[in-house]
């Protein structure tokens, strides 16, 4: 900047003023024990408290989420799934019989037939295990008379007073 001259600007007349920080406040206390556990028994995990029968049985529509529409719903899943295996086995089947019918090279046809194989396997065991899992699913409402007994026995009575709207 040239002495002579009138041109200033605001940064060469002002001094630049220090902004507060939060750092500069901190101080570390450089004793490990005071912001640390030592073992880590010292830390405690908090349990759960798991709800009560009653406490359960009071919820709303808790008799409705015992007919267990999820249920049914991943039931009809499962059985969407076995239904495309068996279509797919129906067509790796067919595909099979097409190339046995129309001989060409024999190392080319082998492996074709191996892979097919490997798949009519494969979805014979998917459809066994989504079989077995739709079974063990709908096992699940052999307890459903005995839950509703508790639920009825263990709801609270009275009655929730609803609000009435008066007609002014």
């Amino acid at each position: 900047m040239d002495v002579n001259s009138n041109d200033f600007s605001k940064d060469d007349c002002l001094p630049r003023r220090n902004f507060p920080q939060l750092i500069s406040s901190y101080n570390q206390s450089w004793k490990s024990c005071h912001n640390h556990f030592l073992r880590y028994t010292d830390v405690k995990e908090k349990e759960e408290r798991r709800p009560t029968v009653n406490e359960l049985a009071s919820h709303r529509y808790v008799a409705q989420q015992i007919n267990g529409w999820k249920i049914y719903h991943l039931f009809a899943q499962m059985e969407d799934v076995s239904e495309m295996e068996d279509e797919l086995t129906e067509k790796l089947s067919e595909l099979q019989k097409r190339l046995e019918d129309s001989a060409h090279s024999e190392i080319n046809l082998s492996k074709v037939q191996e892979m097919i194989k490997a798949n009519l396997q494969r979805s014979k065991i998917v459809r066994d295990q989504v079989g077995e899992s739709k079974n063990h699913l709908l096992n699940i409402f052999n307890h459903k008379p005995k839950i509703l007994n508790i639920i009825n026995k263990y709801v609270v009575k009275r009655q929730h007073k609803r609000r009435e709207v008066k007609n002014v």
